[in-house]
């Protein structure tokens, strides 16, 4: 990476990595799981090798122009690609593992003062050959479970604006605004004999569309008082947009207090206004239709969820 100071004005940071990735190990496939004597549980009947090469390549580039004192044009690009990982060989269906390539683009406009920072960018992202291996249930039949391997694309165009305000001496705010509509590209495979499913073009599951981050925070002499509210719009649970999870606050506060270089103390809340909600997504939902999603009402479901009102104590001593 280097840094090149093209005008006056003009500031250009430009980086490249180039990695040879090899893989060579040994999996299970289906056809090697045997049934074990006993009729319980599968033993192992061989082995099969597993050999890959990927030369994956990452470029980076960013790009900044100073229209006047503090403020300015920003721009960044980046390409990276990476290959899989051995733990993609840990199921019994071959993986069709894929190298990845990510494309991030933004440009934006930015302004630094004593007391008021902010930058604002429009974004887009894409992400190909992503790897999904899981259980697919059989729509019309919901004995019927499949396992399998798929590859599909994201994208997203996005606007984000991040701002720190220090309005006097001690405090500040900082706050931070994602607006985002992230989609499924090239989403489309067959199961169960002859059952297409396409979702290309739904909402990714488990992503909000907005997003918003509020962090004040004030500092007296050895003392610190700070809060974090988080927003998150609903986050559908599963490939088809049939299920989602309701929006969700999430909020956290505390007070640190650096008794000297070696020894800090704090105390902090989770969840100060017992907020409830969940993310994630729903096992066995992955392939049901709007008209389905019925039988998933009030029913217990395993999955993440918000934290319960809790108070922390924290004691940390450096040597």
């Amino acid at each position: 990476m280097d840094t090149w100071k093209v005008t006056r004005r003009l500031t250009v940071d430009l980086g490249g990595r180039f990695e040879w990735q090899y893989i060579d190990g040994y999996w299970a496939p289906a056809s090697t799981r045997k049934t074990a004597p006993d009729g319980v549980g599968k033993v192992l009947g061989g082995k099969e090798a597993i050999v890959k090469n990927w030369w994956n390549k990452s470029l980076t580039g960013n790009f900044v122009y100073k229209l006047f004192k503090g403020g300015g044009l920003t721009a960044d690009a980046m390409m990276a690609q990476v290959g899989a990982n051995l733990s993609n060989w840990a199921q019994a269906v071959a993986p069709e593992a894929k190298q990845s390539t990510t494309i991030a683009l933004s440009i934006g406009a930015y302004y630094n003062s004593h007391k008021f920072n902010v930058t604002s960018k429009i974004n887009y992202i894409k992400r190909n050959n992503y790897l999904f291996a899981g259980n697919f249930e059989n729509p019309n039949n919901v004995t019927q479970i499949e396992r399998a391997t798929v590859n599909y694309d994201v994208h997203t165009l996005g606007w984000t604006t991040d701002f720190t305000w220090k309005p006097f001496h001690g405090f500040q705010l900082h706050g931070l605004l994602t607006l985002q509509d992230p989609k499924y590209g090239n989403f489309d495979f067959t199961l169960f004999g002859d059952q297409n499913f396409n979702y290309t073009d739904k909402t990714v599951r488990g992503v909000s569309k907005i997003l918003v981050e509020i962090d004040p925070s004030y500092t007296y002499k050895k003392f610190r008082f700070w809060g974090n509210v988080r927003y998150f719009s609903k986050q559908y649970a599963c490939f088809s947009d049939a299920l989602y999870f309701a929006p969700r606050w999430e909020t956290f506060a505390g007070i640190d207090f650096k008794y000297n270089k070696q020894v800090n103390f704090s105390v902090s809340a989770v969840n100060l206004l017992g907020q409830t909600g969940a993310q994630g997504n729903i096992a066995g939902a992955n392939t049901i239709k709007p008209e389905q999603a019925s039988k998933y009402y009030d029913k217990p479901l395993s999955g993440t969820f918000i934290r319960p009102f809790t108070i922390e104590f924290k004691t940390a001593v450096k040597f």
